[in-house]
């Protein structure tokens, strides 16, 4: 039906010596269409006039994309909706557009590469498209402060830097949505990075760097990574991590990524743990003696030690915040062990073993369970 009557009127322009083809962007406002739709178009002569050869590519905020290379020329054309289930419609007369045979189209000289924005049905009407975010590239990451109130970021229209790494733990390992933070390692040396809020982007995979040069990023060394475990809002799919062992005062790196494309707001926060428990390891394991009063400990920062083992009969198997504890056996052999007191961790799991060498965990040997 279309193709019968958008026609495209060839008009003499300057010769700059270069016949092309030369890469035009077009971007186009789609705000203003009120009714719903899959994918926009960018449809003239060039394609003729086909409804589906050149779909715009969604953006963000409205906005749609393509870049397409064009000979010097004078070239007609117009958007369209989901293969000419619309189009846009023009008078004679209206900015930015030429008519030819009865039909009015837009058009654009090409002379040379170059970016041109519209909004949807406005005759030669030009917008400035949202920009990528200021802290897309990791040299422009940026700051937070440890133990401030959550800061709000945003993922739409980010892109992927060349050797950007893909977070190991990443279900979605292509990463093209990502923005990047920087924060200074606290006394502690341990840290709980959070996007675990109510936003509109409820889908996060973050990744925490080492980073030597911002400018190669092939320099970047993983230190910690989460896709959506222990997340508590909405449908669970955001990101909570945590790190241990980092050097105070020197400055992190942390990539928030959405998955599978995901984007659009959302909050980060970087809090402070206390220092790595002096019992975190098995060959550090605090005495205890036995018929004394309890003791308290703390397994905040606490970290998973290679080869250490899962107790059996623990519900939640990946551990991963453990300390660790010695007892000498007294004459009878047998003994209670209690972690159940009011205290706010109050949700443990614990098991006892033998261990041969504490240098190898694969030498430690089940003795007693219990979960709750």
């Amino acid at each position: 039906l279309h193709l019968s009557i958008r026609r495209q009127r060839q008009m003499c322009i300057r010769d700059s010596g270069n016949a092309g083809p030369h890469d035009v962007t077009f971007t186009v406002d789609m705000n203003a269409y009120a009714s719903p739709f899959t994918t926009a178009y960018i449809s003239g002569a060039f394609n003729g006039w086909s409804g589906t050869a050149n779909p715009l590519t969604d953006i963000g905020s409205g906005f749609w994309s393509a870049t397409i290379p064009f000979t010097e020329n004078s070239h007609e054309f117009k958007f369209s909706a989901d293969d000419w289930t619309d189009q846009e419609n023009f008078t004679a007369g209206d900015a930015g557009t030429v008519t030819n045979g009865g039909f009015t189209n837009r058009f654009i000289n090409v002379l040379e590469t170059q970016s041109r924005s519209y909004v949807w049905n406005a005759g030669g009407s030009t917008v400035t498209p949202p920009a990528a975010p200021a802290n897309d590239n990791v040299c422009n990451a940026e700051t937070i402060t440890v133990d401030a109130a959550p800061i709000t970021g945003d993922n739409t229209l980010s892109t992927f830097e060349a050797s950007e790494p893909n977070g190991s733990c990443y279900l979605d390992p292509n990463v093209g949505n990502s923005v990047w933070y920087a924060f200074v390692a606290p006394a502690s040396g341990a840290v709980t990075v959070s996007t675990d809020f109510d936003t509109p982007n409820s889908d996060t995979q973050i990744a925490l760097y080492t980073i030597t040069n911002c400018l190669d990023l092939s320099t970047a060394n993983e230190l910690a990574c989460n896709e959506d475990s222990e997340s508590n809002v909405g449908d669970g799919y955001n990101s909570i991590m945590y790190a241990t062992g980092l050097t105070p005062s020197n400055t992190y790196y942390i990539q928030v990524d959405g998955y599978d494309d995901v984007i659009g707001e959302f909050q980060i926060q970087v809090t402070a743990l206390p220092p790595v428990p002096a019992n975190d390891n098995v060959c550090d394991a605090e005495i205890l003696t036995v018929d004394a009063a309890p003791t308290t400990g703390n397994n905040a920062s606490s970290s998973f030690e290679t080869s250490e083992p899962n107790g059996s009969c623990y519900l939640y198997t990946a551990v991963g915040n453990s300390v660790w504890y010695t007892i000498v056996a007294p004459a009878s052999g047998s003994v209670t062990v209690s972690t159940d007191f009011d205290t706010p961790n109050n949700d443990t799991q614990i098991a006892l073993y033998t261990i041969t060498n504490c240098l190898d965990l694969s030498t430690a040997n089940e003795l007693a369970c219990n979960e709750d």
